[in-house]
Order: C-alpha cells, then sequence, then structure tokens
C-alpha cells in the first residue's frame, strides 16, 4: 500500500492512500518537482502517481521485478530489476524508451545527477556503473565490494557517490 502523510508541526494525517500493488512495495522514488512518486513492488509492477492526491498516472509492467527507481527531470523514469537491465520511460505516457542491458545478476538500486546527464547503477554483481543513458553506454565502473551492491546515493553537486553493501562497506567514489 502506497500512502501519503502530511506532517504538520507534531502532527501527522494520512492524505491519500492506494493499494494498487500485489506484493511489497520495495522501492519510491520522488520527482524533484514534488509532483510525482513512483512505486516499484515485488510483484513485478511500478506506477507512477500525481501527488498530493496519489491518483494512479500509469502503471508500468516489463520482463522484469522492479526493484528501484528514480524519476528524471527532463521528462523520463528509469527503473532497474531482477533481469539486470536498465528501462528508460517516458515520464508522460510510460512509453519505453531504452533497455540497457547492464547485468547478468539483479540491479538492485539507481540514482541519477541533478541534470539527468548521468545514471549510476548497482547490485548484485558488486559493480558500480556510471552510464550516461542517452548514449547506452556504460562511461565507468567501481570496484570495491565484496559482496551485493544494496543503495547508491549521489551528493547535491553529482561529484561524489556514496555506496552501500551486504559485506558492510560504505565507499565514497569520485565521480569524473
Amino acid at each position: 500500500q502506497v500512502r501519503v502523510w502530511v506532517v504538520e508541526g507534531l502532527g501527522v494525517r494520512m492524505e491519500a492512500s492506494q493499494k494498487e500493488h500485489r506484493g511489497e512495495v520495495t522501492h519510491l522514488a520522488l520527482s524533484s518537482s514534488e509532483k510525482r512518486v513512483l512505486s516499484c513492488s515485488g510483484d513485478g509492477s511500478s506506477i507512477l502517481w500525481q501527488l498530493p492526491e496519489l491518483e494512479r498516472v500509469y502503471k508500468l509492467t516489463a520482463h522484469t521485478v522492479f526493484l528501484g527507481g528514480t524519476v528524471l527531470t527532463s521528462g523520463e523514469m528509469a527503473t532497474v530489476g531482477s533481469d539486470g537491465s536498465v528501462l528508460v520511460w517516458d515520464h508522460e505516457d510510460g512509453a519505453l524508451l531504452a533497455d540497457l542491458p547492464a547485468s547478468t545478476r539483479p540491479i538492485t538500486t539507481i540514482t541519477s545527477t541533478t541534470d539527468d546527464s548521468t545514471l549510476v547503477t548497482a547490485g548484485e554483481d558488486a559493480v558500480v556503473k556510471v552510464w550516461n543513458w542517452n548514449k547506452g553506454r556504460v562511461t565507468h565502473e567501481g570496484r570495491g565490494h565484496s559482496g551485493a551492491i544494496t543503495k547508491v546515493s549521489l551528493s547535491p553537486e553529482g561529484d561524489v557517490l556514496v555506496s552501500v553493501g551486504k559485506d558492510g562497506a560504505l565507499l565514497f567514489w569520485k565521480i569524473p
């Protein structure tokens, strides 16, 4: 179930609630405008919601279990999943724009720079990949984890990446 909560001072109230996913919600990504949120689920679906009313814009389905996603300011979304692909979608109509093979293992996390020029992915192969998604290619790879990477996050300036993995390591990477 996806819920929108409003925090006012010390009080909290539920603004909206929707139950369209049939499985556990595994990831949420808020657009930079804070007007839309992308939810990913273990049921194999990903839904783009309009905020604050939590109205479904559309539901994405693919040949993967969605494990993560990000909403790009340029009008696209990118998702990652169990099949090792990075899928880039049109933000307005949900059309698939690109299917980028990233790994033979599940990709579990994705983030993007504020100018949307670069995507960063990681997953069970323990490799951080920096992408120029417009060209559909990996520009840099980083290895340092001894196990699956569970989360990547970029600094606001987009020049430092932090990754954390099942190996317990927290690694900092300089983004070129």
